[in-house]
């Protein structure tokens, strides 16, 4: 009987130590909980500051949208209309009977044989002939950015 006793006293002290661990273990979660959620709410302060700045923004611009006469933009896009039609080159065109028998007649050139050059030095090169970065980009099959990079490095 005293080792029945004895052994149901152990289990009781084994159940409260366990208790106290999920007790610990419970505090630990709901800590987590309280800092996530305090996160949270920092993140949604922030993105609603956020969102007034853009709203600030929005209505500023359309204050001085609403300033602005539409009389007036449809004269200065009229305007811009008219500067762009002015300043167009005439371009000399030549028959194209012509220019096939001009073709026909040439003599072959020989073309020099250089070295095959690399993706970079085609980018160089036409970096140096006044070529922007996206026509580069265009003619090389590369990106944008990879473009800028490589000038940046190299040029």
């Amino acid at each position: 009987m005293t080792a029945l006793i004895v052994f149901l006293f152990i289990l009781q002290l084994l159940s409260f130590f366990l208790i106290a661990i999920l007790y610990l273990r419970l505090g630990k979660v709901n800590q987590v909980k309280h800092e996530q959620n305090a996160i949270i709410r920092e993140m949604e302060d922030a993105v609603g500051a956020y969102l007034l700045e853009i709203k600030d923004e929005n209505d500023r611009l359309l204050s001085e949208l609403s300033r602005i006469k539409p009389s007036e933009t449809s004269k200065s896009l009229q305007e811009n209309r008219i500067e762009a039609t002015v300043d167009l080159p005439v371009i000399p065109t030549t028959p194209k009977s012509k220019a096939v028998h001009q073709y026909k007649q040439a003599a072959p050139q020989q073309i020099p044989e250089t070295k095959q050059l690399s993706k970079e030095e085609k980018a160089l090169d036409l970096s140096q002939n006044g070529y922007s970065i996206e026509e580069i980009a265009k003619r090389l099959n590369m990106g944008k950015t990879e473009v800028e990079l490589l000038l940046k490095f190299r040029g």
